[in-house]
């Protein structure tokens, strides 16, 4: 099974958050089932929600903040150090994420650091070291919502 997958998040009506992905089944694959053309459409037809994301979100009415504990300072860690090799790609991923308008720069007190992470193909993936940022954020509390409620609820959908 192969799978391009890019989550958008939509907003519907009465607030709910609608999370979207396609997978597809190759042909070749072993015990494969066979795919409707209807659903083999669906990514072409729906091309820009199931595309790349091309630039940041737009501003929306509630915007997501991290809240912190009271009297705590900014947290602001030196980056890690890293190899030559490793500098450079950290540029250019940053660099290549500028060009297409998913990061931009902004003056803050905060800085949290760097770590790359190298991919089973040999790339590398970029992650951020949120931890002492999650030290001084105050957790949302909210229960756990109980199966058989949800359950209930989605009877007849």
């Amino acid at each position: 099974m192969s799978s391009k997958c890019w989550n958008w998040y939509r907003k519907k009506e009465g607030g709910f958050v609608v999370k979207m992905c396609i997978s597809s089944i190759e042909a070749n694959y072993p015990d494969s089932a066979e795919v409707s053309p209807k659903l083999q459409q669906l990514p072409g037809q729906f091309a820009a929600l199931f595309g790349k994301p091309s630039q940041l979100p737009p501003q929306r009415e509630f915007d997501h903040g991290i809240k912190a504990q009271d009297g705590s300072k900014p947290v602001c860690i030196r980056p890690y150090r890293h190899s030559y090799h490793v500098k450079n790609e950290v540029e250019r991923l940053i660099g290549e994420m500028l060009e297409e308008g998913l990061i931009r720069y902004k003056k803050s007190p905060y800085a949290s650091p760097v770590i790359m992470v190298k991919k089973s193909d040999g790339t590398w993936r970029m992650c951020i070291d949120y931890r002492a940022l999650d030290q001084l954020t105050i957790k949302d509390k909210f229960p756990i919502p109980v199966i058989d409620e949800l359950l209930d609820e989605l009877h007849g959908s």
